[in-house]
């Protein structure tokens, strides 16, 4: 049985509170719940009778009126239109009320109800966590409203850090965060031009799995070389072949030959043979630069034998040799390189980049976009972009570097690509780049705001750098921007 407070349910739906708990029982509600129930609809009662309305007067923009209504008076639960539907299931069935429409949602609701459905498939959270996180954002929704319209048009990263603050007052770090985090879908909504997410600068290294101890650099030399002693003579004789190779090979094709100096920035010494490579339009080797570089190779030791014959060890050390930087115009990746050490085991890093291969592949779908230097300003189809970031992964790379294997000079060659010995791929620094456009540098700036606050608790640090304003005058090239302190 459930306990009714009839002093508490005098109005229109006093008739019908002692059947709807009962029903709410035989449903299989637990006594406390139908209990919460009941007080709920005491609540309802009274607004009810304050307002004049009757049974028949329940419609859809009624109800909102009075879920607003209690919402802005600090209620935390049964705030929703889902939290009426057992008390209009039953007033239905008893034909005290006419059959409701959909209750259409306000401009709040269907905002609250567009982020939740957000939280459920993209971020993969569980109804609960997303549950907490539209109540943490409803407060300042709420603060929005302007009548029937949900003001969002001029926020303002004043409003967002005004909320923050009175909302977080006393809060505990986690708790706080969870409202910053939240807040965040509401300075995006509805004005981001575009989202996309895409790799962006990919740098891998390249090695050959067996020639990385030496007991293989002395296999490699007897059993598949067939030299009885295993002595860097044979490895010196095989980088003397590849360097000579490489030059030819420049002289061949009348590629420049560019020796890099100590202080160059090799992209800016390479950045005019790539573009005339680009103008061109088709894949090449651009140009071929030297430099003289530390690289961990393998070094050797030497001890007579008992029987008079030198022995060799092997073992890896880092050694200032030569690296050639062949800077590659690509159709499908565009810019890249891939730089080669010209000693044993040959270790090779190659550098491409996941945007330039998105643009080229967007425009073989005929897909109209804006280009930034290294990403995207504008696109007619977004969610077609998306899908095109999405598709690059090891095997488009993998084509990528294997074509380019078969046209460069090597070390190793084929006989020893059919021993086993060939390179294979890993990571060495992969980034992943979201860019998002913005419709107006204010909700740049309110997004800013937020995203501050909301990484102020990963070790309160003393400055926060904004790497994609460009650079301070005077300052040098590649180091950020730093701004003020927080503390």
């Amino acid at each position: 049985m459930v306990k009714l407070l009839r002093s508490l349910v005098s109005g229109p739906l006093e008739p019908h509170v002692e059947g709807f708990a009962e029903e709410l029982l035989r449903q299989g509600y637990s006594r406390a719940s139908a209990e919460q129930h009941v007080c709920f609809i005491a609540h309802l009662d009274r607004w009810m009778q304050a307002a004049g309305v009757s049974l028949g007067d329940l419609s859809g923009q009624v109800l909102e009126v009075y879920l607003v209504e209690r919402r802005a008076a600090g209620y935390r639960e049964y705030r929703s239109v889902k939290a009426l539907r057992p008390l209009l299931d039953y007033l239905v069935r008893l034909g005290v009320v006419p059959v409701p429409p959909e209750v259409p949602l306000g401009p709040m609701e269907e905002l609250l109800s567009r982020y939740r459905v957000w939280l459920l498939r993209e971020r993969g959270l569980t109804a609960g966590t997303a549950r907490g996180y539209v109540d943490c954002v409803r407060p300042f929704l709420v603060s929005r409203l302007r009548g029937d319209v949900l003001e969002l048009a001029s926020l303002t990263a004043a409003d967002v850090t005004g909320f923050v603050l009175t909302a977080c007052s006393g809060r505990a770090v986690g708790s706080a965060k969870l409202i910053v985090c939240a807040l965040r879908y509401d300075v995006l909504e509805g004005h981001v031009a575009l989202d996309v997410q895409c790799l962006d600068r990919i740098y891998l290294n390249g090695y050959v799995p067996n020639l990385q101890v030496g007991g293989q650099v002395v296999s490699f030399m007897t059993r598949h070389l067939g030299d009885r002693i295993p002595s860097p003579a044979i490895l010196e004789k095989i980088g003397t072949v590849f360097r000579r190779s490489v030059n030819s090979f420049a002289e061949a094709n009348h590629i420049p030959l560019i020796r890099f100096a100590k202080d160059d920035r090799k992209i800016d010494v390479m950045r005019r043979y790539m573009r005339a490579q680009e103008r061109v339009g088709r894949s090449g080797v651009v140009a071929i630069g030297v430099a003289q570089e530390y690289q961990n190779v393998f070094a050797s030791t030497q001890r007579q034998g008992t029987n008079g014959i030198p022995c060799f060890g092997f073992h890896k050390a880092d050694r200032r040799v030569t690296c050639f930087y062949f800077y590659l115009w690509d159709a499908d990746f565009g810019p890249a390189f891939i730089k080669i050490c010209a000693y044993f085991p040959y270790p090779i890093k190659v550098w491409i980049n996941g945007h330039e291969w998105a643009k080229r592949q967007a425009t073989h779908a005929g897909i109209a976009f804006t280009e930034l230097s290294n990403g995207f300003a504008a696109c007619e189809d977004p969610r077609s972009l998306q899908e095109i970031c999405d598709r690059l992964g090891p095997g488009n790379i993998e084509v990528f570097f294997q074509r380019w294997l078969a046209v460069l000079p090597l070390p190793l060659t084929d006989h020893d690509a059919d021993a086993g010995y060939w390179w294979e791929l890993s990571m060495r620094q992969v980034e992943i780049s979201g860019t998002l456009v913005f419709d107006a540098p204010r909700h740049a700036r309110g997004f800013f705001e937020a995203l501050v606050a909301d990484n102020l608790d990963i070790g309160r640090p003393d400055s926060v750098e904004l790497i994609f304003t460009g650079h301070a005058p005077h300052s040098r090239a590649g180091r950020p921007v730093k701004v003020g302190t927080v503390c």
